[in-house]
């Protein structure tokens, strides 16, 4: 399973130390290079959930019709053909 939200928070927590970083680097220099690893951080992770491979089936995150990013799922056993899963919400308000 590939999964959206989970790598969305994580480049969030990059990008949200990678300011910190720049704060601190402003006072002393030794944060600059840490803010240039949280920076390699995240363009790492945004490049994981638009990488394409070229697999057969395979299945961008990013669906164009939506604008929005979903999990994809993918079987362990043929056919390994990946599919985007819509996370809806379930749950019903009890009065």
């Amino acid at each position: 399973m590939r999964q959206a939200d989970g790598t969305g928070w994580m480049g969030f927590y990059a990008l949200t130390m990678l300011n910190i970083a720049l704060e601190l680097a402003k006072h002393n220099s030794v944060y600059e290079d840490i803010a240039s690893k949280f920076f390699e951080h995240f363009l790492f992770i945004s490049d994981a959930m638009t990488f394409h491979n070229g697999e057969q089936g395979e299945v961008s995150l990013w669906n164009d019709e939506t604008g929005f990013y979903f999990d994809a799922v993918r079987p362990p056993l043929p056919p390994s053909s990946s599919r985007r899963a819509s996370v809806a919400d379930t749950t019903s308000s009890s009065s």
